[in-house]
């Protein structure tokens, strides 16, 4: 439920947001392509267009710039400055798709890891898979050797890797901060908040060789989808980042230390690629059509 009542300035900006997202909903067909480079789909999903614009683009993020629990945090409460992030942005790639795709990484129709492998990228990799209905998100960070980061905030990630997923649905923060757009949409995100992801969203963990994904199924959650539709119709207003960060809840796991984190800038949806029902082909031979979709 909202928190507040707002005015009718405001439930404007509300129905324009999701009027935007309703637009979202023809999917005309495309051809399916290895190589997105020169696609037409703008720099979703290439390595090579990271901080490439200021409209339509993506970008890494100062990461030192956000503040996490500190080394005495448990005894004072205190936050400190973020060392740079442990892994390094490799690609954003945004799409729109027919079919849920839950295990990103894996799936021969999105294509984004298989695309930075082809590419020659051997470091571990950790997957953000953000889905809302009709749009997909893949988020990639490549991670150093384990030996090159000898502080508490990678030790706690490997350790974050081996828990269950309930131990780490109880650890998984975000830190949303809206550089740019509606001032409705900076007060429903929670900017520069910390935020427990799975208190409100289903998440699911994925391991593979060399990459650890984490599947965030935005749509399963009312409260959140409605956000989200707002942001995905408001879309070419915003420039927005996200930082993940692994909760510290001992001492020996302090100070904290942002995972990952990336901007979009002013994103046109328009201009992503769109996958259909018959390309997105799980490991397993299957695929799952949303429930929001007609048979």
């Amino acid at each position: 439920m909202l928190q507040k009542f707002y005015s009718m300035e405001e439930l404007d900006e509300v129905d324009f947001c999701l009027q935007g997202s309703q637009e979202q909903d023809a999917l005309p067909s495309l051809p399916r392509r290895n190589s997105l480079i020169d696609s037409g789909h703008g720099p979703w999903g290439i390595s090579s267009q990271k901080a490439a614009g200021s409209t339509n683009a993506w970008d890494e993020v100062d990461c030192t710039t956000y503040v996490v629990r500190g080394p005495g945090y448990l005894r004072n409460h205190k936050k400190v400055n973020s060392d740079a992030a442990l892994g390094e942005l490799r690609v954003v790639d945004v799409y729109r798709t027919e079919v849920d795709v839950a295990n990103a990484s894996v799936n021969e129709g999105v294509k984004t890891i298989q695309r930075l492998r082809g590419e020659g990228e051997t470091k571990e990799l950790i997957v953000l898979n953000l889905r809302v209905g009709q749009i997909g998100a893949v988020v990639v960070w490549a991670l150093p050797e384990l030996l090159a980061q000898p502080g508490p905030g990678r030790a706690l990630l490997e350790q974050f890797k081996g828990m269950s997923d309930g131990d780490r649905n109880k650890r998984l923060k975000v830190i949303p901060r809206l550089k740019a757009g509606p001032k409705l949409i900076k007060m429903m995100v929670g900017d520069n908040t910390p935020a427990i992801l799975a208190k409100q969203i289903p998440v699911s963990y994925f391991t593979g060789e060399g990459v650890f994904e984490m599947s965030v199924n935005i749509t399963e959650s009312a409260a959140a989808k409605r956000v989200s539709n707002m942001i995905i119709g408001a879309a070419s207003k915003l420039d927005i980042e996200l930082a993940i960060v692994i909760e510290a809840q001992a001492d020996t796991e302090l100070p904290e230390q942002i995972l990952g984190a990336f901007r979009i800038l002013h994103a046109d949806l328009a201009s992503t690629r769109i996958l259909l029902k018959d390309q997105v082909i799980a490991r397993e031979g299957e695929v799952q059509r949303p429930a929001f979709l007609p048979n």
